[in-house]
Order: structure tokens, then sequence, then C-alpha cells
């Protein structure tokens, strides 16, 4: 899970994202909270398959690591458009540019209308809505749903790895804030996303650990061997193409780290790969 960047905004996206205007004020017109809810949903419903959901769908797919990866966990190929913030919740941000993510059933799914916030003295409050439950008629305008600011990690807008680390040889995603408001962050979003619980993404990113080493031995040895330069790059694609972008940035952050001597050896032998 790591900080994903903005793609170019081309014609159509700057058309889309003007029908997304016109497609939220159609639920923003609704006088009540529950029925903003309700509009939100059957707007959704209704629209997702349109034109400007179509184009937000490649802008959000230019901004996936490897092949179109999960941007949660980096495992499958994405293929839902998730709402940092649920619209079960946030009817007003249900078709907001800056709340969408591209993400796997696999994450997008279980989080569904899960969600924590935490307010400016520290508080924390759990506002999930189990699936099916009415939403009040109107919301307060000190309710925690209102003022509080997500627990769940945005890699749209800050940079997961300032959270967390990844244990390469485990596979494991640990935190790295010690205390506070910053661990619960990161505790939230591991445990949220299941980002730990499900075996097969810790043995991939243990595999990808190890296969991606290896490819950047092979690089460096085509290079110092005067290969062709399209072998060489071939290495440079196999490796940025790789699903669990985060193992690769946290090879190059954990360069340096004890026991890493081979890991150090590679990067200074091929300076240039850090900067892929």
């Amino acid at each position: 899970m790591i900080h994903v960047c903005l793609p170019v905004c081309s014609d159509d996206a700057e058309g889309a994202l003007a029908e997304l205007v016109a497609y939220q004020r159609d639920v923003d017109n609704h006088a009540s909270y529950a029925e903003r809810v309700k509009a939100a949903d059957d707007a959704w419903t209704s629209r997702r398959g349109n034109k400007p959901i179509r184009v937000v769908r490649e802008m959000l797919l230019a901004m996936c690591s490897g092949l179109g990866r999960c941007m949660y966990c980096e495992d499958s190929r994405a293929h839902d458009v998730e709402h940092v913030r649920p619209k079960a919740l946030y009817p007003d941000l249900v078709f907001a540019w800056a709340n969408f993510l591209y993400a796997c059933s696999d994450c997008n799914g279980p989080k569904g209308a899960k969600f924590k916030v935490h307010m400016r003295d520290g508080r924390i409050f759990d506002v999930s809505r189990k699936r099916k439950a009415p939403p009040p008629v109107q919301l307060t305008v000190d309710d925690p749903l209102v003022l509080g600011e997500p627990l769940l990690l945005d890699p749209r807008c800050e940079d997961p790895l300032d959270f967390l680390r990844l244990d390469l040889d485990m596979g494991v995603f640990e935190e790295v804030p010690s205390a506070g408001l910053a661990l619960e962050r990161a505790t939230f979003t591991i445990d949220l996303l299941g980002l730990n619980e499900r075996e097969h993404l810790v043995e991939a990113r243990q595999d990808t650990f190890q296969t991606a080493e290896s490819v950047l031995g092979h690089y460096v040895s085509l290079k110092h061997e005067g290969a062709e330069p399209a072998a060489i790059a071939a290495k440079r694609q196999a490796i940025v193409r790789q699903p669990h972008r985060t193992v690769w940035e946290e090879m190059k952050r954990q360069r340096h780290a004890p026991g890493r001597a081979k890991l150090r050896a590679l990067f200074e032998a091929a300076p240039e790969a850090l900067h892929w």
C-alpha cells in the first residue's frame, strides 16, 4: 500500500469530472440526510456504467501500481471504484473524484461501510453502519460523522509508508508509530483491510521480495557484462510490473538496514534503480 500519483488530466477527464459534479448536485438536492443516502445509492447503481465513470476508471487505472493492481492490497487486479469515505455514510461524496480509489472486490467488499473517524481532541468514534441499517433522518452539526477525519489511511493524499513498515522476510505489515493517533491509524488500516490476515497476501509479498532481489541481481550482471540494452530494460520492466509495489519501495528504504548487505550492494551497483 503506497502513495499513488495523480494522472495527467485530459479533455475527456475534465469533461467527466464536470459530469460528476452534476451527478453530485442531483444527490445533494434531496432535503434529508436519509434521502441523500438513498439517492446516492440509487444514482451510483444507475450511473456507474456511464461514460464519466468509465473515464474515471481509466484515470484510476493509470494511478495503480504494476499492471493495474488494487491500491489497497496491491495483489489482485483492481476493478471496483472504491469510495474512501463510504457512500452509505457520506452521500455528499458519492461522485467526488477526491473520494475515489481503485480496488479489488476482496478489499472493497469487506470494507463496506465500516469506518472510524478521529476528532481534533484525539477521540475516536466508530461511525460504521451495518448493511441495510436505516440512516438517521438528519445529522447534527456536531456528529462525529460530520466533524471527524478518517482513521483509514488514504494513499491518494498521504504516504502510507510514513505509518506502515513491511517486514520483507515475513511479508507482514508493522506499525511505524509507537503511540498516539498515528499508531491507531496504522493499526486500523491493517485490520480493516485484512492486510496481514489474508495468507495469500503475506506469501505473495515474500515471493515478490525474493523475485525482485533475484531480478535486480540479474540486471546488475547484465549491466556489467555489457548486454544488449533491450535485455537490461526487460529486467527493469520485470521489477516495475510486479505486484506489491510496497515490496520494492521497502527494498529501497531498508537497503542500509542490518542484515541487508546483499541488497545494499545491489543498489550500489545499480543506483539508477532507486528511481524506478
